[in-house]
């Protein structure tokens, strides 16, 4: 997952397996296992842009349809949050 997420852009299995060191087997079963078990990448899902390429998206019911459109607005719409109140968000 870490890989696909770090990646510039969708990526084959055999390039995937090539960037990781991995044997094609190892990659298509972290794949397989990926797509069939999406609670095991939440917030996560693995998708296929293309028949022969993946990478992750965020799920899409993670976030109301209202949130979704918020945050596909150009960066000057939306109000700053400054680091002391996203800390505080996250319970610090």
């Amino acid at each position: 997952m870490a890989a696909l997420v770090h990646a510039a852009a969708p990526l084959t299995a055999a390039a995937l397996a090539a960037a990781l060191g991995w044997p094609g087997d190892r990659v298509a079963q972290a794949l397989h296992d990926a797509a069939r078990r999406p609670d095991l990448t939440d917030p996560i899902v693995l998708h296929h842009p293309t028949a022969t390429t993946c990478t992750f998206r965020p799920r899409p019911e993670r976030l109301t349809t209202a949130q979704r459109r918020a945050l596909e607005r150009p960066a000057g719409h939306h109000a700053a949050v400054t680091p002391p109140r996203w800390r505080a968000h996250r319970g610090r």
